[in-house]
């Protein structure tokens, strides 16, 4: 990773990694940001760990992003947007 950090999917498959065990969680999430590009469902991961550190808001922008990049009929969709609805409750 060091020599070639354009390896999206390795990093990735490292914050997938980094998440079994607590205490990574700003470096996995450094990871996803980066694998987003290339793989949206990072943005999934992303939202979990943000929600369970108490960052609600940046969960919510997270899912959102991913979102924009989904299309409309997407079978994916319904499940995203109702966790969106959950999480911006009060």
């Amino acid at each position: 990773m060091k020599l070639n950090p354009s390896l999206l999917r390795m990093r990735y498959i490292l914050a997938v990694s980094l998440t079994r065990e607590p205490g990574h969680e700003t470096e996995a999430l450094d990871n996803l940001e980066r694998a987003a590009v290339e793989i949206p469902k990072a943005r999934l991961l992303a939202a979990d760990i943000l929600t369970s550190i108490g960052r609600r808001e940046d969960a919510v922008k997270q899912l959102e992003h991913y979102l924009r990049a989904l299309p409309e009929q997407d079978a994916d969709r319904h499940p995203v947007e109702e966790r969106l609805a959950q999480l911006r409750q009060p």
